[in-house]
């Protein structure tokens, strides 16, 4: 017990240091995260804990450099060979006292996180926390072993160091070379279907590293199966070095290594790195690279035992050892190779294959949508499914052999509709084969996995209202949230009574067709998001026409909250635009119409835009809808609010700086009290940035410019319908002349805005 407590004592001030600086560096991060005006999403664990990946290198590396510091100075390390302790409790002491100061520093960093993120009020995935201490507690102890290691090893700091780092990263650097060699080379295969002996974060160390490189490593990351096996490996590790701390003479105190082999070693590791690029693919081999790689390698060589060994005469007779890295970069790039041929060419046969699964276009993704995490769970047992799976394996097989990589054309086999999915084959031996597969046509893919029940659910199921901590980026505490949670109540009830997917990416596609025709014309997408468990989703629902109740709660949310529309003033902001003179002034108008009257008897939502500045080009074409589009402004005056869905409305943004004829700019008074407020008692001063209604945040300068981005939905009466509609005619057609004249884009005259009489007679609002 007296070892140990004096090994505490002893890294008390690091420890402290540590300590105080991963726990302060956490809560400033925190802080700053969950006071940002806008999340959309639950952080990740990556983005929640990024002061602690820090501290997994920082911390392991410093507390063993400094535990283990009496190794690197011979007077020191005398005195401590001649304590009547054994070598043994010595060692143990230094490794528990570390383990003490790096779990209260892992422990303490997590509940400030934790105690941020309460106070403030913001979600975040709970099992975070218990996966977190653990995690980053056995990760900072794998450095702390590896360089445990290397000070057993060796005699100086610079040495330690540059030790520590090859027999922490050396043999993941080789595993990392070949799984990305794999990759490369099958393109079948994506870093999350390698298998566990390949996979670069079943070490949580270096997977910390992997991470970075690849992103959607972190999916499977925090795996618990991979703590465990990471815990494994820092025990052994450990075990290894009480064995070397042991058997370590004093005498190695300042000096580079026990002799002149281990130097040698050393550099032969040093240099496997570089040979290794080969099995990476990241350099082709080449008549022109070889040579060059080796060059490289054998110069690193000589270098590194020119500064330890001093002596030509040493440095020639050791040259033989260079053989042994490049021979392990030759067997590892023929190795990747092979394995790569292997697995390229296992594909099961349908009869034993149990089931499949599907895990998503986006399984890499930070968040994914809830309904493919649904299917990512679903077992396709159809025999039709299966043998299109395969046989579609097989022909990406045949592709990559004959074109070098997948390669579809685009034509009616396809139709434009080619789509990668990652499929899981579970045998009937329970085997596992992971491949991404890339289908010739969506659609196809969809008629057979709808013939299973369980998809069918899946892809129109929505998340369960307790795990939605997000909706238009309001969380569960902010005014919005509540709002929208009327619009979420309404999806919920109707989706089940349509034909759609709760996800566009689950519904069929026609690559032809328009998506903005009657049930199918959409007001927006409500952002929801949250966490089931350890897994975060964001999904986007459309909300359309052909659901009454959700689109009417849209409009209703989006009316309450429309502020600045400023009808008189864009309409003389307007009369004034086709005299610009000013080089700063510009006027600009987007406005969307829904349910217009089509010649074919649909009704659709059509977009027109108009703008005007002093460098105006296609003037005469402005000028002709000038007069019209001033009046349109007129009749906006005259229009009302709407929540009904069938109603012929629109939803106008404009914006603009106009100066009058005596100078002054239009809109004086408003620039003068302009404020930029969300709804909530907040505000920013300059008219600066802008909080529209649906969530989202503009910035924009002052300057004299008026913005109007935050409208509500305006129905017309029938006396003004019919000229309203005579309008968009007009607008049309001189678009189209325009467009044909400049662009020499034919005229569609198969479909056209019809007559009002086309309009069918509205349904009423649906009810609250």
């Amino acid at each position: 017990m007296k070892p140990y407590l004096e090994s505490v004592r002893r890294l008390t001030r690091v420890g402290l240091i540590l300590f105080a600086l991963s726990v302060i560096a956490s809560a400033v991060v925190s802080i700053q995260y969950c006071t940002a005006l806008y999340h959309s999403n639950v952080p990740g664990m990556t983005r929640m804990f990024s002061p602690l990946i820090a501290f997994i290198y920082l911390g392991g590396v410093v507390l063993a450099m400094d535990g283990f510091s009496f190794l690197n100075k011979r007077a020191e390390s005398d005195f401590y060979h001649s304590l009547p302790v054994s070598r043994k409790k010595l060692f143990w002491a230094i490794t528990l006292a570390a383990l003490t100061w790096i779990a209260a520093t892992v422990l303490g960093s997590v509940l400030i996180t934790v105690i941020v993120f309460t106070m403030t009020r913001t979600p975040f995935v709970q099992l975070y926390a218990l996966i977190a201490v653990r995690f980053f507690t056995v990760g900072a102890m794998m450095v702390f072993a590896a360089c445990a290691i290397a000070m057993s090893l060796t005699g100086t700091t610079i040495t330690g160091l540059g030790l520590t780092v090859l027999v922490f990263g050396l043999l993941r650097f080789m595993q990392f070379s070949v799984a990305r060699g794999i990759v490369a080379n099958t393109q079948i295969i994506s870093w999350l279907d390698l298998p566990w002996y390949l996979t670069p974060v079943t070490n949580i160390a270096t997977g910390q590293i992997a991470q970075l490189m690849r992103p959607m490593l972190r999916q499977t990351l925090y795996s618990p199966l991979n703590i465990l096996y990471s815990a494994g490996v820092a025990a052994a590790q450990l075990v290894l070095a009480r064995a070397l701390f042991t058997r370590r003479q004093s005498e190695l105190a300042e000096r580079g290594a026990k002799n002149a082999t281990m130097q040698t070693a050393f550099a032969c590791a040093a240099v496997i790195p570089v040979v290794m690029l080969f099995s990476s693919g990241i350099i082709i081999q080449r008549n022109l690279s070889i040579p060059i790689v080796i060059g490289i390698a054998i110069g690193i060589y000589l270098i590194y035992q020119i500064v330890v060994l001093r002596t030509a005469k040493k440095v020639l007779l050791s040259l033989p050892w260079l053989l042994i890295p490049l021979a392990i970069g030759f067997a590892g790039y023929f190795g990747t190779i092979g394995a790569a041929n292997v697995m390229q060419n296992d594909v099961p046969d349908t009869q034993d294959v149990a089931y499949i699964q599907f895990g998503g276009e986006s399984r890499g993704s930070e968040a994914i949508t809830y309904q493919q995490y649904m299917v990512s769970k679903v077992r396709f047992t159809e025999e039709d499914l299966l043998q299109y799976a395969v046989e579609t394996l097989r022909d990406n097989i045949a592709t990559i052999r004959r074109s070098g990589y997948i390669n579809y054309p685009y034509d009616e086999q396809t139709g434009y509709l080619l789509v990668s999915q990652p499929v899981t084959f579970v045998l009937n031996s329970g085997r596992r084969i992971s491949r991404v597969i890339t289908f010739v046509n969506k659609n196809a893919l969809l008629r057979y996995c709808e013939q299973n029940g369980d998809f069918y659910a899946a892809v129109r199921s929505l998340p369960p209202r307790d795990a939605v901590c997000y909706l238009q980026g309001d969380g569960p505490y902010q005014g919005g949230f509540l709002d929208n949670k009327q619009i979420l109540a309404a999806y919920h009830e109707e989706l089940p009574t349509t034909d759609f997917t709760a996800s566009d990416s689950y519904r069929y596609y026609d690559p032809f067709a328009q998506y903005n025709v009657d049930a199918e014309q959409t007001f927006g997408s409500l952002s929801v998001s949250g966490y089931v468990g350890m897994t975060r989703f964001w999904d986007y629902y459309n909300i359309r026409v052909s659901m009454p109740r959700s689109a009417s709660a849209w409009m209703r949310y989006q009316n309450e909250r429309s502020i600045g529309e400023y009808l008189p003033l864009m309409q003389q902001m307007l009369e004034k635009s086709s005299t610009l003179t000013d080089s700063s002034d510009y006027f600009s108008i987007g406005m969307m119409f829904y349910n217009v009257p089509m010649s074919d008897g649909s009704k659709q939502a059509v977009s027109f835009y108009y703008d005007r500045s002093a460098f105006d080009s296609a003037v005469e074409m402005k000028d002709r809808l000038h007069p019209a589009l001033v009046e349109l402004a007129e009749i906006m005056q005259r229009s009302k609010p709407t929540t009904n869905p069938n109603d012929f409305c629109v939803f106008t943004n404009w914006s603009g700086r106009v100066h009058k004829a005596d100078g002054t700019l239009y809109g004086e008074e408003i620039l003068l009290q302009q404020l930029a407020s969300r709804g909530d008692g907040t505000f920013v001063s300059g008219g600066s940035v802008f909080y529209v209604s649906n969530g989202n945040v503009i910035y924009g300068g002052m300057g004299g410019m008026i913005t109007a981005y935050n409208p509500c939905y305006r129905a017309f009466s029938e006396a003004d319908q019919a000229r309203v509609i005579e309008i968009l005619q007009q607008w049309k057609s001189v678009q189209d002349e325009y467009n044909y004249n400049a662009y020499g884009n034919a005229q569609d005259n198969a479909l056209y805005i019809g007559e009002l009489s086309a309009v069918a007679t509205p349904t009423p609002a649906p009810a609250n």
